[in-house]
């Protein structure tokens, strides 16, 4: 999956396995004001502007720093460099949410006081309610933006893929896309019948996808970032500005995992992982521990993978930094390639719903041939197994 990065000093981050909630240090007080400054932002009517200058003031540049910070002395004591590891990937994950979610205010009015709805609530009124505040919160030039985008992706799709979506669309959804069907969908169609109108997408829930794979919007970041600062580090604010967006991708997901054509069971997935930035060892830590053992690999927000393992960004990416891979088998996710742009249709992206865990069975290595060098590279690859419970 290849879209922009959206942070000065990162490529797109995918989303990586859980990593243990640090103890309380006298190191960490940086990071620590840096989330209750977060906290105090994000409880205004507007947080977007506090959001801004905590972005750009001293003391995310101050926790920035301290993410990226070698280990020194530290080296010598493997415990005292295990904190440090710690230190660095949790002040990676509050920086980089902060940063993400930042743009995102750029193109939606984010707020703490809406709810959502549980994704694949039956509560029509439920839904309703979420999708009117969805549409208060996005800006009406991001809509313009996002459709714009995905009418010119629109032609890349065959008969069969067009008439998918629009059988999973709402009329009122597709009518609001400026979607007509012709002739060849309605036949296409015909083999998945009618989908009842609570499995139908709502324009909320269209919009958060078509934003959610989008290559240059920068909202991946922000969903997976702020879900990784919630479950791992215990800041639950950011996410919660994003409560009714990622209702609405939520409710997207749960209902496309479930459409005859779009719906995967028992799949089979490839997700590359950087190793690269500050969180990367502690990333590295948490899998080997969890080889053979039992432990819990969790991803807390949507899972975005890819069905081809040709890209995988251990294969796209490798030499960014993705070079780890997970092997993800999930019980069930959606085809998300006719939902893309332009830029990115073509990488076989498979999402699926979000609180998935798993257990690492195996380690395997790969190799990968690499263009930039001519020859095979070797991949560390972790097989990733269904856990019976989820996490949430």
């Amino acid at each position: 999956m290849l879209r922009k990065a959206h942070h000065a000093t990162t490529q797109r981050t995918r989303h990586s396995p859980p990593v243990k909630h640090r103890k309380a240090s006298t190191q960490s007080v940086p990071v620590d004001k840096l989330k209750q400054a977060i906290r105090s932002a994000s409880v205004e009517p507007d947080p977007g502007p506090k959001l801004r200058q905590l972005r750009q003031g001293a003391l995310y540049e101050e926790v920035w720093q301290t993410s990226n910070a070698p280990a020194h002395a530290a080296r010598r004591d493997p415990e005292a460099t295990r904190l440090h590891e710690r230190l660095a990937a949790e002040a990676f994950t509050i920086c980089h949410a902060l940063d993400a979610v930042t743009r995102l205010s750029d193109a939606y009015r984010l707020t703490l006081s809406a709810r959502g709805r549980p994704a694949g609530s039956s509560d029509n009124r439920a839904a309703e309610v979420n999708d009117h505040t969805f549409l208060e919160q996005i800006t009406t030039e991001h809509i313009k933006k996002l459709v714009a985008d995905f009418h010119r992706s629109w032609g890349k799709n065959d008969d069969i893929r067009q008439a998918a979506i629009l059988s999973a669309l709402g009329p009122k959804c597709a009518a609001r896309l400026e979607l007509t069907s012709n002739a060849a969908h309605r036949e296409c169609a015909q083999a998945w019948g009618t989908r009842p109108p609570r499995q139908q997408l709502t324009i909320s829930e269209v919009l958060a996808l078509i934003d959610y794979v989008h290559s240059g919007t920068g909202t991946f970041s922000a969903v997976n970032g702020t879900a990784m600062a919630a479950a791992y580090y215990g800041d639950k604010s950011l996410s919660g500005l994003l409560t009714v967006y990622s209702t609405a991708l939520d409710g997207a997901v749960a209902k496309l995992c479930e459409h005859p054509y779009f719906g995967q069971a028992d799949i089979v997935t490839y997700k590359g992982i950087n190793l690269k930035n500050p969180s990367g060892r502690f990333r590295l830590e948490a899998l080997e521990a969890a080889i053979g053992t039992g432990k819990l690999v969790a991803f807390p927000s949507v899972l975005s993978t890819t069905a081809d393992p040709e890209q995988s960004y251990a294969v796209q990416k490798y030499f960014q930094g993705y070079t780890m891979e997970c092997q993800v088998r999930m019980e069930k996710a959606f085809d998300a390639d006719p939902f893309h742009d332009e830029m990115t249709m073509g990488e076989k992206e498979v999402i699926g719903p979000a609180g998935q865990r798993f257990v690492v069975v195996e380690k395997q290595t790969v190799e990968s041939f690499q263009l930039v060098t001519g020859r095979n590279e070797a991949i560390d690859r972790y097989i990733l197994e269904r856990a019976t419970q989820r996490l949430r």
